[in-house]
């Protein structure tokens, strides 16, 4: 745990997110606890002023984006992190081309990462299999869409993910 660590996440909220938690609450504990259902935007972003990170943002995304989920599975990483899938991401990639291209604030941080959302965040030492295959057989997501209409900057406290800035697409 690194305090003050920052992520630009958009929440997965509504009925999808609460269906997303419930199941992390089960099979990832401790990483649940600490944030909630989210698509990443930017990996450890710059620590700039609100305004500035608030202006990227909006500049990146000026409007609600529909996102189509797909399969659950391995995201392919050291950590063997259990994820849900995102596909036809061409609006997400341009998205996060904007987001870095510095025209009000340049965001440090990775640049290119798979889309999805996570599920189970370590899982090197789980059986993996069983627990993509119970994913997928409870949470029967393929094929929803989210709408993705807001954005927060979270900065890591002592026992969660805490929102230092929040901003509703297209508003």
């Amino acid at each position: 745990m690194i305090l003050g660590r920052r992520v630009l996440v958009a929440p997965v909220d509504g009925a999808l997110g609460r269906r997303i938690q419930a199941w992390r609450e089960t099979h990832d504990p401790p990483y649940a606890a600490v944030m909630g259902p989210h698509l990443t935007l930017c990996y450890q972003p710059t620590p700039a002023a609100s305004e500035l990170i608030e202006a990227q943002v909006r500049h990146a995304l000026p409007g609600p984006l529909n996102i189509n989920l797909s399969t659950v599975g391995e995201l392919g990483n050291r950590d063997c992190t259990l994820c849900i899938a995102i596909t036809e991401t061409s609006e997400l990639d341009a998205a996060r081309e904007r987001l870095f291209d510095g025209r009000f604030v340049q965001l440090e941080g990775y640049r290119t990462w798979r889309w999805h959302v996570t599920l189970v965040r370590n899982g090197r030492a789980r059986d993996r299999a069983a627990l993509v295959a119970h994913a997928a057989r409870e949470l029967r997501v393929e094929g929803e869409r989210l709408e993705m209409r807001t954005v927060e900057l979270l900065e890591r406290g002592p026992e969660r993910y805490e929102a230092i800035g929040r901003w509703l697409l297209g508003a």
